[in-house]
């Protein structure tokens, strides 16, 4: 069950993060149980996530996919769910040797409540481009999506690891570019990519 109190109190303190709040950090549950709880940030972002994966699917089909909506969806989910999940077992991983291993939790939880507001805020997008079509203007309205989206992400991860800017930068950046390419070579592999 969604404890909705719980859920929109971690949103609205993350996004004051995003303003450069950092003590609203300290007024999240940062504790072993709010690690886990934030995990149903996934349920939160799950509606505006599916819509965005019925509408790629349709978009797919139109382009040549041979493949049903259906497992197209069921394929952008799997992709989904392995771009949320591969970053925090890397971050698990190279948080220790860099000296961030007892900020961990704290990048964590931010992370998973932060993504509910970006996949909504990409849904305006989505509906302009199903109410205008796909122009040069909304190609590069989701362009510009996407260098705010790294900004707030270089930004919450300064402050969730109280480091500086360009180790927030180097991680946040490194990161993209991986998922990136294991984004494309998923989908070549799962046969969603539209045909050349």
């Amino acid at each position: 069950m969604i404890d909705f109190d719980y859920g929109f109190y971690h949103i609205e303190r993350v996004l004051r993060i995003v303003r450069s709040d950092a003590a609203a950090l300290n007024d999240m549950d940062i504790t072993s149980d709010g690690f886990w709880r934030s995990f149903a940030a996934i349920i939160w972002a799950l509606p505006a996530m599916f819509f965005s994966w019925v509408v790629e699917a349709r978009d797919l089909i139109m382009e040549g996919v041979q493949l049903t909506m259906v497992r197209i969806v069921i394929f952008s989910a799997i992709i989904e769910l392995v771009l949320w999940f591969l970053p925090i077992f890397v971050l698990a991983l190279i948080l220790k040797p860099l000296g961030f291993a007892h900020r961990f939790s704290h990048l964590i939880i931010v992370r998973n409540w932060l993504t509910v507001p970006i996949v909504y805020a990409y849904i305006v997008i989505i509906l302009l481009g199903l109410t205008f079509g796909t122009i040069a203007p909304l190609v590069l309205l989701a362009f510009i999506f996407l260098l705010v989206v790294v900004g707030i992400q270089i930004r919450v991860t300064r402050i969730a690891l109280e480091c500086d800017m360009v180790v927030a930068a180097a991680l946040v950046v490194g990161e993209f570019m991986i998922l990136i390419a294991i984004m494309f070579y998923l989908q070549s592999a799962l046969g969603i990519s539209p045909s050349p």
